[in-house]
């Protein structure tokens, strides 16, 4: 059960919402919460609790990409917007793409992962860049 809590909380639902998915009072979810990281270390608990939140941001910056991306979509496939509006809706789209890599880079480095630019291809008729990026996992520490 701990899990699933944990799954749902970094899907970026709240305390309320996953006590209505469990048939739970909201209390009782912040109890499990509390109680999971007051039995790990302070500092792997601090960290935890960051790779958590900085998972649970990108997953709320992600449903608002995707729907702003669909809403720029629109904009782009709607026979009448104008040339403006659809080189506009392009602009703010590669923005917004900026802004989600950028979100999923900090959580992978948050995770111990290291990221990589490995090149970068040019406008080749496309209205915008396309960045390639190896992720390394780093060894785990014996112990």
């Amino acid at each position: 059960m701990s899990n699933e809590i944990m799954s749902m909380y970094e899907e970026g639902r709240t305390v309320e919402q996953i006590a209505e998915a469990m048939g739970t009072a909201p209390s009782e979810i912040t109890d499990l919460l509390a109680k999971r990281d007051s039995a790990q270390t302070t500092q792997v608990t601090r960290h935890l609790k960051h790779v958590r939140d900085l998972r649970r941001i990108r997953a709320l910056a992600d449903t608002l990409t995707q729907k702003y991306l669909e809403t720029l979509n629109a904009v782009i496939d709607d026979p009448d917007s104008t040339a403006d509006e659809k080189a506009s809706a392009f602009g703010e789209m590669d923005k917004v793409i900026r802004i989600a890599k950028l979100s999923s880079d900090r959580v992978l480095l948050a995770e111990g992962k290291t990221t990589e630019n490995i090149g970068v291809e040019g406008n080749v008729g496309m209205p915008f860049n396309v960045v390639f990026t190896k992720t390394y996992e780093q060894p785990q520490a014996a112990g």
